[in-house]
Parts: C-alpha cells; sequence; structure tokens
C-alpha cells in the first residue's frame, strides 16, 4: 500500500485513498493429458536467458519477457531447475513463481529446485537454484497450500492460526503426523502461542504440568497442546504455532499423496 509491504489478513480494511499493488495467483495446472515440452527447447530457452544480451537486460525484463509464454509450457521439475540455474539469482525467485503452476511432476519439483533438510552444504558441495529464505518468502507469494509439498513436509513451519490457509497446513502436518506415527516427535519441536490481540502480541501460553513433557527435551509443550486429536478436525482460530517436522523412518507417500491432491492441487 502506497509502496509499502503489508501481509494481507482477514481484518485489513481497504483505505479510502492511496494506491493498492498486489499480484493475483490463481495457477492454472498442468492437466495429465498436456505434454511436456522437450528437453531440446529447454535447452535452446536457457542458451537464450544465459547469452550476454539478455543478462545485460536491466530491471525486471527477463522475468516480464518470461511472463509472456509461460503458460504456453509444460514442464518437468528438472527443466524449472534448469532455467532458474541460468538466471541471475535476483530473477529465480519471480521466475519460479511463474513456472511452478506449469509443472506436471510436482512431487520432484522441491527435491529439484531447494535444499534438502538439514544443515546447509559445505562449500564446493551441490547447490540448489533456490534457498530455504526463497522457500519461506513463497510460503506468502505463492501462497502456502500453493508451495506447500506435502512429500517434504520435513521443514520448520511458523502458522498464524488466525489465517485459513494456515490452519489448512496445520491439519496436514497432524494428519501426517498421526498415519507416521510421528506425533510424539513433534512434541520437543513443537511451540504454541495464545495471541493478545489486544496487545497485538505473541504471548508464551503456560506450560503443561505433566511427566511426558517434562521428559522430552526440547522447548516446553503448551497448555494447547498441538497435539490433540480435535487440531486435526479444527485447530483454534487465533494463536501462533512453530514447529518442526522430523525426519521420520518410514514416510506414507500415498497418504502424503492424496494430501497433496486434495489441498494442494496436485493432479
Amino acid at each position: 500500500v502506497d509502496g509499502k509491504p503489508f501481509r494481507w489478513t482477514p481484518s485489513f480494511v481497504i483505505p479510502v485513498d492511496g494506491l493498492l499493488q498486489f499480484y493475483y495467483v490463481s495457477p492454472r495446472r498442468a492437466s495429465r493429458a498436456e505434454k511436456t515440452i522437450g528437453t531440446l527447447a529447454i535447452q535452446h530457452l536457457c542458451a537464450f536467458y544465459a547469452s550476454s544480451d539478455v543478462q545485460a537486460l536491466g530491471g525486471t525484463m527477463r522475468v516480464d519477457a518470461l511472463r509472456r509464454y509461460v503458460w504456453r509450457l509444460t514442464l518437468t521439475s528438472e527443466h524449472v531447475g534448469m532455467i532458474l540455474s541460468v538466471l541471475p539469482s535476483q530473477d529465480r525467485r519471480p521466475a519460479y513463481v511463474l513456472l511452478q503452476s506449469r509443472v506436471k511432476d510436482l512431487k520432484n519439483l522441491h527435491s529439484v529446485v531447494f535444499p534438502p533438510p538439514g544443515p546447509p552444504p559445505k562449500k564446493g558441495g551441490v547447490s540448489t537454484p533456490l534457498q530455504a529464505h526463497d522457500r519461506e518468502a513463497l510460503d506468502l507469494e505463492l501462497g502456502r497450500l500453493n508451495n506447500l509439498s506435502p512429500l517434504g513436509i520435513e521443514r520448520e513451519y511458523i502458522l498464524d492460526l488466525s489465517i485459513h490457509e494456515d490452519r489448512v497446513v496445520a491439519q496436514i502436518i497432524l494428519a501426517t503426523a498421526k498415519r507416521e506415527d510421528a506425533v510424539e516427535n513433534l512434541r520437543p519441536v513443537s511451540q504454541f502461542h495464545a495471541t493478545d490481540s489486544a496487545m497485538q502480541k505473541v504471548v508464551p501460553a503456560p506450560p503443561v504440568n505433566n511427566k511426558a513433557a517434562k521428559d522430552k527435551p526440547g522447548p516446553p509443550a503448551t497448555s494447547l497442546l498441538p497435539l490433540a486429536p480435535e487440531w486435526v478436525r479444527c485447530p483454534p482460530v487465533s494463536g501462533v504455532w512453530r514447529v518442526t517436522y522430523p525426519q521420520v523412518k518410514e514416510r506414507a507417500e500415498g497418504p502424503r499423496l492424496r494430501l497433496a491432491r486434495e489441498y494442494c492441487g496436485w493432479e
């Protein structure tokens, strides 16, 4: 609004004057019937973007050019990785916003463009086109559900439960943990904070007084346990839940794919 970034919430009231700028994102997913473009064509496209003339273009011209024809493309995850890798770093995230909805094999996309869970690779190791901080920014730019991969759910989340989309992500996390017997593993890496709306602050809820919570290492559990069964059906409509989904020995890929199709628009 008037050149200053803000995060939209249901409580936002449109001002009576000023300039409101935004991107409307309504992804048109590639259908199963569409055939992906050939790798040779992508190689030619990458060569074009890697050329010195295109690299010398300033501002947003490279991404604006991609915006004009991206809706014609049907891509694989590897294609997206190839395109992002030849773009300057400042263009990669806005380009990913354009390309993501045109990918057929979404289940492979995050493993191609984002680093795996865990510490960053050592110097000289394999690098990915986008980094962990890009994924966090894309949660806002694309929307959490558009940018979520239930197959790669192992990461940290800070969910504002006053926002519907964040509540759905909380349900997906808990449903996956329940299926994979990982609910107890969430307890030491989970914190819930009640929101004091009058003060507009996030304040910790009082700790639970139970032996199970005390025996677990890490942050204390809170009075509203995010592991309560009713949260899967209906999470609270306020508060902030900070949680890290842990690595599990046996991932339930089938149920994860069903969640992706039901909530994230996967084919």
